[in-house]
């Protein structure tokens, strides 16, 4: 070793290996593909929940009927840790309808849809009045609330307000 006095600085460097040739195309390519197969951020709570909400509809859907869909959902939401509402509404069972086309979905349960308050008031109306007016003398309205309220998928006091037992008194009344 050279040294230039006490406290110099010598010609010590040659103990250093010399840097190994680097191929900057090479490392460029390295990373474009290892980006691919990483995404930049981890999937959210939600994503990785609806992924497995989703694969598990997508494969026990076929070959069930429309009675079975509530069951579906509802096993597929407590697979992934959802209850029976939030497992039916339009962020998981919407979604999930929205991403697969009609023919993915024809002849299972998802195909026809479901009747709600917007779509199917009539329709629910009617059902709710055929039994109103198939009832037996002896009884009574909460006799047969529970099993329309049932059949409907509603609750028991969406039947006595006005839109149902309301309309239905009416009708009576003017008829």
């Amino acid at each position: 070793m050279d040294y230039k006095g006490p406290t110099g600085v010598g010609n010590i460097h040659y103990n250093f290996a010399k840097p190994a040739k680097f191929d900057v195309e090479a490392e460029k390519e390295r990373i474009r593909q290892s980006a691919v197969e990483r995404p930049n951020k981890a999937a959210s709570e939600y994503e990785v929940r609806y992924r497995s909400y989703a694969s598990y509809l997508a494969r026990h859907m076929h070959g069930k009927g429309i009675t079975e869909r509530d069951n579906l959902v509802d096993a597929a939401g407590q697979l992934v840790g959802l209850s029976f509402i939030t497992a039916s509404n339009s962020r998981y069972l919407g979604r999930f309808a929205r991403e697969h086309s009609e023919s993915e979905l024809e002849d299972t349960p998802f195909s026809t849809p479901r009747m709600t308050s917007a779509v199917g008031y009539e329709t629910r109306y009617q059902t709710f009045k055929k039994a109103m007016d198939d009832k037996l003398p002896g009884q009574t309205f909460a006799d047969i609330a529970t099993p329309i309220a049932k059949r409907l998928r509603m609750n028991m006091a969406s039947l006595y307000n006005a839109k149902y037992k309301g309309r239905y008194d009416r009708e009576k009344k003017n008829a």
